[in-house]
């Protein structure tokens, strides 16, 4: 099902360390927060997911406790606990395991199709989902310190994803290397505007 999530991403996961130098015509948009998913609080109870070192089990236990609407509000921790699980038999299955889990929770209404994208991108591709939608590149550029906290944010979710969980070496080192292409693309851009006002 990988490909069918993929195939979901459309331009998403087509933007590329040359991403920046695009922005003024295309965008991937911004993830959301636990807030915007539901409660910070830790969920307790019947919604109680605790980590297994039996990865097919966990992913199991997370579908079978967000059928219950009450506790769908805990997605965002049901999904780090899953990412603990996968890291403790990390391999390619799970991020297979993770696309599967992401179209359930979209076909059940738990996530919409934007977040399940989002959310895929953002732990189990090289290309960065963070980038601003703003069509004005100098514009976004104004921003820097801001997107470049949420890329470095994104980058540590890669590393949760692709390197931990999924034990993708080369997609962890190509997820490197694009953080810090586009980090430099974005300093250079800042400066190119400056220069031009």
């Amino acid at each position: 099902m990988i490909n069918k999530l993929q195939n979901r991403l459309g331009p998403v996961a087509v933007v590329g360390m040359a991403a920046f130098v695009m922005l003024a015509v295309s965008a991937c948009g911004a993830s959301k927060t636990r807030q915007e998913y539901g409660s910070t609080a830790q969920p307790g109870g019947p919604c109680l997911l605790q980590a297994s070192h039996l990865v097919d089990q966990a992913f199991g236990d997370a579908k079978e406790r967000l059928q219950d609407a009450g506790c769908q509000r805990y997605f965002d921790d049901y999904f780090d606990t899953l990412l603990e699980s996968a890291a403790g038999d990390p391999g390619p299955e799970n991020k297979q395991r993770f696309a599967d889990f992401l179209e359930w929770s979209i076909e059940r209404g738990v996530i919409s199709n934007t977040q399940g994208k989002i959310r895929f991108t953002r732990y189990f591709h090289g290309t960065y989902a963070s980038l601003p939608n703003d069509r004005s590149t100098c514009l976004a550029t104004r921003q820097k310190g801001r997107v470049v906290r949420d890329l470095g944010e994104e980058l540590k979710q890669k590393q949760a994803g692709l390197l931990k969980a999924v034990d993708d070496k080369q997609a962890w080192q190509t997820a490197k290397v694009n953080y810090n292409d586009l980090v430099f693309l974005i300093e250079a851009t800042r400066l190119a505007c400056e220069a031009e006002s």
